[in-house]
Formats: structure tokens, C-alpha cells, sequence
């Protein structure tokens, strides 16, 4: 769950919703001046539904109860992102490039917890199990994976490849977080899964103009619900879950442009 500030609200954004439009954004990547995303037949889909395990969570979230503020991703204990992170690669595990690629895209996160959180045993425990796991399920989907590529040195192709879904799917969801989590006013650079670097520069709250231009329309809009509820401490879950379904849904928006 996305929380976004708001002129003293809260606007709430379904992690599936932010999924969603990564996977419109990676659905027209790539033209003649910028290279498409990698050839993998179902990476665009893995990019759609990386965060598919957090559909539960999204339908009721729940409470810090220290803040009585309702829990962003980014706020998240470690054992509810871990059980979210696993549901969200099985899906994706559908597919061996694009589960190998979301598994790895959580198992950074987790690394990242491990290094920037507060290192309680309990933290530890969990998401050492977690890599642990990981790494098993990786395992599984490259052999599948190097079963389809009879080429000598597959394994090397193999492990190039693994990186790049990897690199595709933290790219178009670093793309869609910057757009949902706040509202931009700088330019921000962010580099393609095969090496571009492409400037998105807010041109107001709605337009953004990128260079090199990247896409295989002329425009893309992108378009999101968000839920406004009131920024404010939440006596339990039922309560905030209550406010949450009754709450106003507000159409948030972008269109993305040459230059």
C-alpha cells in the first residue's frame, strides 16, 4: 500500500494499482533511439504482476500500532513483507525469466532491510529464511529456464539474462514508484534495463517530458484510482478499513512525452 501525502490527507494507492502501470510503462518501452526491454516472453507480464501478493494486504490494511497511522510499504515488519514478497513470486513463477527476476527484485529489498533497518535477531531470522528459500526457488527456475537454451555456454547466457529481468523489473517499479509515492518537481534520471539513461523531468503535476524519448507511442497517459482519507492517528484496523472502503476515489494522472 501506497500512502501519499495529500494538502492534509492521505491518498491511499493499491500496490497492485502501481504494479499495474509499471506494466503499461515496460508494455510500449523502446524505439529506435531507446532499447526495448530484454526478449523474454513474459517479462512485461512478471513487471504487471510483481506485486500481486499484496492484493490481501490492499483490500485491508492494517495499523503501525504505534502511529495508529496505516502501514505504507515502506513501513512494513518483515514478516508481513516476506509472506507478501513469496505470494507475489509464486505467481510469477509462472514464467522462469520473470519469477526469477521479481525473486531476485525482493531479495535485494530484503538485503537492503538487513543493512538499513534496526537489526533485531527476530528481523534477522526472518529474512535470512527468506534469501534462504530464495534461493532455492531461484535455483529451481534457472534449471527450467537453461533447459529451453541448448547453445554452448548457456549458463553463461543464463546468468546474463537472470540479471537483466532482474534490472527490468526494479526498473519500471523505481519508474512507477516515483510517480505514485509523491508529487514530483525535479528531474530524476533512471537507467534502462539495457543501459539507457533517460531524464524525466515534471513539467507540472500531471505532464512529463522524457529525453532520449523512450516509447513506442507518440504519448502515454497513465492513470491511477487513490482513495483520500483523512491523515490522522486510527484508534484500530476495523476502523481504518471502514474509512477506507467508504472513502472518496480520486483519479490520479500522467501523461509522459518527447520533449
Amino acid at each position: 500500500m501506497i500512502r501519499r501525502n495529500r494538502h492534509g490527507d492521505w491518498l491511499i494507492i493499491d500496490q497492485v494499482e502501481h504494479a499495474r502501470l509499471a506494466g503499461e510503462l515496460a508494455a510500449v518501452w523502446g524505439n529506435e533511439r531507446v532499447q526495448g526491454v530484454p526478449p523474454f516472453p513474459k517479462i512485461v507480464w512478471g513487471v504487471t504482476h510483481h506485486d500481486d501478493g499484496w492484493s490481501e494486504w490492499d483490500k485491508a490494511p492494517r495499523l503501525d500500532p504505534e502511529t495508529g497511522f496505516p502501514r505504507s510499504f515502506m513501513e512494513m515488519r518483515m514478516g508481513d513483507s516476506t509472506a507478501i514478497w513469496t505470494r507475489s513470486i509464486s505467481v510469477c513463477s509462472a514464467d522462469p525469466m520473470a519469477g526469477i527476476g521479481v525473486s531476485r527484485h525482493f531479495c535485494y529489498l530484503a538485503e537492503q532491510a538487513l543493512k538499513h533497518r534496526p537489526t533485531q535477531a527476530e528481523n534477522r531470522e526472518v529474512i535470512n529464511r527468506f534469501l534462504q528459500e530464495q534461493a532455492l526457488v531461484q535455483s529451481r527456475l534457472k534449471e527450467i529456464a537453461s533447459s529451453n537454451d541448448p547453445r554452448p555456454a548457456a549458463e553463461q547466457h543464463l546468468e546474463k539474462n537472470c540479471h537483466r529481468a532482474f534490472r527490468t523489473i526494479r526498473f519500471f517499479d523505481a519508474i512507477s514508484l516515483w510517480l505514485c509515492c509523491a508529487e514530483q518537481d525535479q528531474p530524476e534520471t533512471f537507467t534502462a534495463p539495457l543501459g539507457d539513461a533517460i531524464q524525466f523531468e515534471p513539467i507540472d503535476s500531471h505532464r512529463i517530458v522524457a529525453d532520449p524519448y523512450p516509447l513506442s507511442c507518440d504519448s502515454l497517459h497513465l492513470q491511477t484510482p487513490a482513495r483520500r482519507v483523512p491523515a490522522r492517528r486510527y484508534a484500530s484496523d476495523d476502523e481504518f478499513q471502514r474509512t477506507l472502503r467508504a472513502a472518496a476515489v480520486e483519479q490520479l494522472g500522467w501523461t509522459i512525452a518527447p520533449v
